[in-house]
């Protein structure tokens, strides 16, 4: 896993990948919504609230579980997070966090469920390039 886990048990038939500005607040577990961050402006083939991620029957590559030590890992399929058309992904300022969040139509609502830091000072895309997920892991543990 790139980044930390913020995990807030929620239930919906989808999740969403969104960018976030390597200008907002530093993730941390108090981060509980999409409006405790700064999400990057919809511009260039990025869609404000991010991609659709379908939670579905094979939404994980891959599942271990550990019982002896009470937690559970799985690595997420890949995700397309955005393709820059018309100009680079931001349109202004940096990269830095991707986020899986629930899906409530209010994007500022959106409940953090896993901060993913994608560089630790910030990226751009490309006008014509995506910008892809892949191999990322989330731990879910039992608190002691």
């Amino acid at each position: 896993m790139l980044g930390s886990l913020l995990w807030n048990d929620p239930d919906p038939a989808t999740f969403y990948f969104a960018l976030i500005s390597a200008a907002s607040a530093t993730p941390t577990v108090d981060t509980n919504t999409v409006s405790d961050l700064t999400e990057i402006a919809a511009a260039n083939g990025y869609t404000s609230g991010g991609v659709a991620y379908p939670r579905a029957a094979g939404a994980s590559a891959s599942n271990d579980e550990d019982d002896a030590n009470n937690y559970a890992t799985f690595t997420c399929q890949n995700v397309t997070a955005c393709q820059a058309d018309g100009g680079t992904i931001p349109s202004s300022g940096l990269i830095r966090w991707g986020v899986i969040t629930t899906n409530e139509v209010t994007v500022a609502d959106r409940q953090i469920i896993a901060v993913f830091e994608l560089d630790g000072t910030g990226i751009t895309v490309p006008d014509g390039k995506e910008l892809n997920i892949s191999g990322h892991k989330i731990r879910i543990s039992t608190p002691a």
